[in-house]
Protein backbone atom coordinates (compact mmCIF):
# COMPACT_ATOMS: atom_id res chain seq x y z
CA UNK A 1 0.00 0.00 0.00
CA UNK A 2 1.08 3.63 -0.65
CA UNK A 3 2.69 4.68 2.93
CA UNK A 4 2.09 8.02 2.67
CA UNK A 5 -2.17 7.29 2.03
CA UNK A 6 -4.01 10.20 3.34
CA UNK A 7 -7.49 10.03 5.09
CA UNK A 8 -9.67 8.44 3.11
CA UNK A 9 -7.60 6.39 1.14
CA UNK A 10 -9.10 2.84 0.59
CA UNK A 11 -7.53 -0.37 1.18
CA UNK A 12 -8.04 -3.94 1.27
CA UNK A 13 -6.70 -6.66 4.06
CA UNK A 14 -4.55 -9.35 1.69
CA UNK A 15 -1.61 -10.03 3.79
CA UNK A 16 -2.98 -10.98 7.22
CA UNK A 17 0.02 -13.72 8.13
CA UNK A 18 2.92 -10.81 7.39
CA UNK A 19 4.60 -8.78 10.07
CA UNK A 20 6.12 -9.69 13.83
CA UNK A 21 3.84 -12.22 15.35
CA UNK A 22 1.46 -9.54 17.70
CA UNK A 23 0.78 -7.53 13.95
CA UNK A 24 -0.46 -10.99 12.57
CA UNK A 25 -2.81 -11.69 15.80
CA UNK A 26 -4.11 -8.23 15.34
CA UNK A 27 -4.63 -8.93 12.13
CA UNK A 28 -6.44 -12.40 12.35
CA UNK A 29 -8.57 -10.31 15.16
CA UNK A 30 -9.67 -7.52 13.55
CA UNK A 31 -9.48 -7.67 9.87
CA UNK A 32 -11.04 -9.98 6.94
CA UNK A 33 -8.90 -10.91 3.85
CA UNK A 34 -9.94 -9.13 0.88
CA UNK A 35 -12.42 -6.80 3.25
CA UNK A 36 -12.03 -3.54 1.76
CA UNK A 37 -10.98 -0.87 4.77
CA UNK A 38 -10.41 3.34 5.35
CA UNK A 39 -7.19 4.81 6.32
CA UNK A 40 -7.36 7.81 9.30
CA UNK A 41 -3.59 7.91 8.53
CA UNK A 42 -0.64 6.70 8.25
CA UNK A 43 3.04 6.91 10.62
CA UNK A 44 5.54 6.25 8.69
CA UNK A 45 9.03 5.05 10.57
CA UNK A 46 12.49 3.54 10.01
CA UNK A 47 10.89 -0.23 10.13
CA UNK A 48 7.65 0.17 9.86
CA UNK A 49 4.61 2.01 9.24
CA UNK A 50 1.46 1.83 11.30
CA UNK A 51 -1.74 2.22 10.08
CA UNK A 52 -5.03 3.65 11.60
CA UNK A 53 -8.43 2.51 10.14
CA UNK A 54 -11.80 4.81 10.78
CA UNK A 55 -13.21 1.04 10.88
CA UNK A 56 -11.04 0.66 14.37
CA UNK A 57 -10.49 3.35 16.97
CA UNK A 58 -7.25 2.91 18.76
CA UNK A 59 -5.98 0.02 16.84
CA UNK A 60 -3.23 0.41 14.76
CA UNK A 61 -2.08 -2.31 12.18
CA UNK A 62 1.16 -2.78 10.11
CA UNK A 63 1.22 -1.49 6.27
CA UNK A 64 2.01 -5.06 5.77
CA UNK A 65 -1.44 -5.89 5.48
CA UNK A 66 -2.72 -4.15 2.77
CA UNK A 67 -2.87 -2.93 -0.71
CA UNK A 68 -4.59 0.01 -2.71
CA UNK A 69 -7.69 -1.14 -3.52
CA UNK A 70 -8.22 -0.49 -7.22
CA UNK A 71 -12.21 -0.49 -8.59
CA UNK A 72 -13.08 -3.33 -10.25
CA UNK A 73 -10.45 -5.22 -8.91
CA UNK A 74 -10.34 -8.05 -6.60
Amino acid sequence: MNIYATKGHKVIAKNLDWGYPEDIRKAAKYLTRGGAYTVSYTDVGGWRTDVKLTEFDGVLFNSVHFEDFKEGVE
